[in-house]
C-alpha cells in the first residue's frame, strides 16, 4: 500500500518514504472496523468464560488499534486533515497524531475508547500504569443478560411502572462486566458503542 502526504500547501511530498502493512490482508481502516465487528458478534456469541476472555481482549486491542489506522488513512488528505484538526479546535498545522489521539479520548470523542486502551495496554505490558484522566474501572464475570423474543424472533423489550427497560439475567460467571464506580455495564456493550462510534466517524469524515 503507497500513501502519499500531503505538505500543507497542498503540494506533493517527495521525499517520503512509503509505508506497507504487512497484515493478514488488513489494508484499510475499515478492514479494521469490519474485524472489530467480527470480534464483537465472536464476543456476544460465546459460550463460556474464557472465549468471552478472548475475543473481549482482542475487541479492546482493535478498537484501540483503529487510532493509528485512521490518522494513517488521513493524515494524506489535506481536506480531512484540516476539517478534523478544527472540529477538534487545533490549529490545521500543528494537529498531529498526538493531538488526534487526546482529541478522540476526550469529552468530545469516545469515552469508552479510553476503557479499550487500558485494557489493551494492560494486556499488553502485563499491566500498566494510569494516566490523568484514565477512568477507574475494573472488569469481573457477571450474569448473561436474558433476550425475550416473540414468535416472528423479533426482540422484546420490558419495561417498568416508570417506562425503564427491566433486564432479566440468567447463570453467574458467563460473561465479562466493567465496574466504575457505581456503575455496571456489560463489556459487550461498551464495546458496541465503542464500534458504533468509529463507524460514524469514519462516515462523518468520508475516511475510507
Amino acid at each position: 500500500m503507497t500513501r502519499v502526504r500531503l505538505l500543507r500547501d497542498g503540494k506533493m511530498s517527495p521525499n517520503l518514504k512509503t509505508k506497507k502493512a504487512i497484515t493478514f490482508g488488513l489494508i484499510s481502516c475499515r478492514d479494521m472496523l469490519a474485524k472489530l465487528e467480527r470480534e464483537i458478534a465472536r464476543l456476544e456469541a460465546a459460550k463460556s468464560l474464557a472465549d468471552a476472555c478472548d475475543h473481549g481482549t482482542n475487541a479492546a486491542v482493535t478498537a484501540w488499534h483503529l487510532v493509528d489506522w485512521t490518522w494513517s488513512a488521513f493524515e494524506g488528505n489535506l481536506e480531512i486533515h484540516n476539517r478534523i484538526a478544527k472540529d477538534a479546535g487545533c490549529h490545521p498545522p500543528k494537529f498531529g497524531k498526538p493531538q488526534f489521539t487526546d482529541w478522540i479520548l476526550g469529552d468530545l470523542g469516545c469515552r469508552s475508547l479510553r476503557h479499550c486502551y487500558i485494557i489493551a495496554t494492560n494486556s499488553k505490558h502485563a499491566g500498566a500504569e494510569s494516566k490523568a484522566g484514565d477512568p477507574d474501572f475494573g472488569a469481573k464475570p457477571g450474569p448473561v443478560e436474558v433476550q425475550w423474543v416473540n414468535n416472528s424472533g423479533q426482540k422484546i423489550t420490558f419495561v417498568n411502572s416508570a417506562g425503564q427497560p427491566v433486564q432479566f439475567t440468567a447463570g453467574n460467571d458467563l460473561e465479562w462486566w466493567i465496574n466504575e464506580g457505581d456503575q455496571q455495564f456489560r463489556a459487550l456493550d461498551m464495546f458496541k458503542a465503542v464500534n458504533q462510534f468509529w463507524a460514524s466517524f469514519l462516515d462523518r469524515y468520508g475516511i475510507s
